[in-house]
């Protein structure tokens, strides 16, 4: 993939980070931070369902009472497996 001038390069790059700031170097070790909008995405689309169930029921329109059903059940699945986090398989 790369060739030994190139990963000497690299190294010589890592070794730098790690001598000029750790926390940086840390950081990027660690990888990419955790995800913030999670929650907020999770909620918004619980609410898309509940506005879909409570609309479906007022309206009298059953297919959308099933749709909200259906988004609540795959968002309270995914949320439960641990598929909405990153790193989530």
């Amino acid at each position: 993939m790369f060739s030994q001038h190139d990963r000497q390069q690299l190294r010589k790059i890592e070794q730098w980070f790690e001598e000029s700031d750790p926390e940086l170097a840390k950081a990027l070790q660690e990888g990419a931070p955790p995800r913030r909008y999670g929650r907020m995405v999770r909620t918004a689309v619980y609410l898309l369902a509940g506005f879909l169930v409570v609309f479906g029921l007022v309206s009298m329109i059953f297919p959308l009472v099933f749709l909200g059903a259906i988004v609540a059940g795959v968002t309270a699945c995914t949320h439960l497996l641990g598929l909405d986090q990153p790193g989530g398989s």
